[in-house]
């Protein structure tokens, strides 16, 4: 049932990949369906001198009384502003207030889609141009673009488009149906930003330091292929590396794409969504399965076990799932933000749930050095999973929260930082996990059990085990009558 399970989960997330295509990188284009948002983040992007953002919004529907519609560009070090539009939002229309301050750019027009009244360049931004909307016919259907050209170098930051509408009143409740594409390139050409652009070279880079120990890794794997050690979890820790590697070079030409074009090459991004959904699923199992002891303190798993398990790869599926559709959905796409949404419960249940297995076998080992005597190995086994949980925990709020706080505090040109950061973390707890769980002669934690030895001597008759002494080696003992045994030897 669970293969058919995963099975099945697989097809989807492959027909996902293969039919999902919303979205261009920084080629952006966007379709609003009666749009009832009154506004939404569309793009963010990492502007520098001479560098250019293209706006343009067509075929448009407005359902009900609405007031006006369109673009704000704002200024700023940080990528989230819905707060603080949402603030503004609350009490006036953000649009046609002028209680804002003069680091926005806003492009907006009347509630009339048939002959808008376009206005701009209100609060210019120093050393931002924006030119006034320009209309096209395309396929009978009405165009309006803007470009927004950064003149001065002191003027460099992140740029973020927000679209918005606003209704005549309160009661009102208005909807908008529209295209929009947005373009945002710096010179070069280069289409992922300025904080962004280094990431191809940095995916390559950790791609091949994991390409390293993925060798490392399979030549202890072959020096110990005959040693009692070698256990079934080392080939899929194997496996899982290899995955890695794989997927960080698929991601570094992905991103490479990017930066040159604009856009993705379907065909490296499909290759990349799918190494990464099952090296999602081999990191999670990998994982369960050393938490577990699995070979190292027991060799079957628990029924609990088995039932996370059968929680967690699905759960994983999922979350490939949405992080596909998180990477081929418009940033202001409803179907973005509700993926992402699913995608993080998820991704934290499946963190919580991996640590249960781990807290099992510390609980089991515990036990152990308590009731059979076999207390030096047990310890030692119970002191190795207890830095195994702690450093698991690390990886997860580390990579989870510490990461995502980085990223969102450094500046606009060191946005990469935060990829370099999660994928060297992940990098040291591969490598740290590795050495505490290598099957290497050496490896104090992973001897022989010796419970087995020890156990066959219960059922072993006492006197077969007195010992000789020395002056007794070699002679065997013949057996005597109850008579021969009184009489003397002389």
């Amino acid at each position: 049932m669970t293969a058919v399970l995963f099975q099945s989960l697989l097809t989807i997330a492959v027909l996902l990949i293969v039919s999902t295509s919303v979205t261009d990188a920084k080629i952006s284009h966007l379709t609003l369906t009666r749009e009832r948002r009154h506004y939404f983040v569309v793009s963010s992007f990492g502007l520098l001198q001479d560098g250019k953002i293209n706006i343009t919004i067509g075929d448009i529907q407005l359902r009900g009384k609405i007031a006006a519609h369109g673009f704000s560009i704002h200024q700023s070090n940080e990528k989230a502003t819905e707060y603080d539009l949402n603030m503004l939002q609350m009490h006036e229309c953000f649009l046609t207030t002028d209680r804002i301050g003069n680091s926005y750019v806003k492009v907006f027009f009347n509630g009339s889609d048939s002959n808008p009244d376009m206005q701009s360049n209100h609060h210019v931004i120093g050393g931002v141009a924006v030119s006034p909307p320009e209309l096209s016919i395309v396929d009978g259907n009405a165009y309006y673009s803007t470009i927004i050209d950064l003149k001065s170098r002191l003027a460099e930051n992140i740029y973020t488009i927000a679209y918005h509408h606003c209704d005549e009143s309160p009661m009102d409740v208005g909807s908008v149906s529209a295209e929009i594409y947005i373009t945002e390139v710096n010179p070069g050409p280069d289409y992922l930003g300025a904080g962004l652009a280094p990431l191809p070279k940095i995916y390559f880079i950790m791609s091949f330091a994991f390409g390293l120990c993925s060798v490392a890794w399979l030549t202890i794997i072959l020096q110990n292929r005959k040693s009692p050690r070698l256990y079934r979890v080392h080939y899929l820790m194997f496996s899982l590396i290899l995955a890695k590697t794989i997927s960080l070079l698929f991601h570094g030409i992905d991103y490479y794409y990017i930066l040159i074009e604009g856009s993705q090459e379907e065909g490296w991004a499909v290759v990349y969504y799918i190494l990464t959904s099952a090296k999602g699923i081999l990191l999670f199992v990998t994982i369960l399965l050393i938490g577990a002891g699995y070979g190292f303190v027991k060799h079957a798993l628990s029924k609990n076990e088995r039932a996370v398990f059968l929680i967690i790869i699905p759960l994983q599926l999922i979350t490939g799932i949405a992080g596909i559709v998180i990477e081929e959905s418009a940033q202001g796409s409803k179907l973005r933000s509700m993926w992402k949404s699913i995608g993080l419960l998820v991704d934290l249940i499946c963190c919580g749930a991996i640590l249960f297995p781990v807290v099992w076998s510390i609980k089991h080992l515990r036990d152990a050095s308590a009731s059979d005597g076999k207390v030096a190995a047990s310890l030692a086994k119970l002191r190795l999973f207890r830095r195994f949980y702690i450093m698991v925990l690390a990886y997860i709020y580390t990579t989870r929260i510490f990461v995502y706080l980085i990223e969102n505090s450094l500046p606009f040109r060191y946005e990469w930082m935060g990829a370099l950061l999660s994928e060297g973390i992940a990098l040291v707890f591969y490598v740290v996990t590795g050495t505490m769980f290598s099957p290497e002669p050496d490896n104090e934690y992973l001897k022989v059990p010796v419970e087995e030895e020890e156990d066959d001597f219960e059922h072993i008759p006492m006197e077969d085990l007195k010992t000789t002494t020395g002056i007794a080696e070699g002679m065997k003992r013949v057996g005597r009558s109850k008579k021969e045994m009184l009489e003397p030897d002389f």
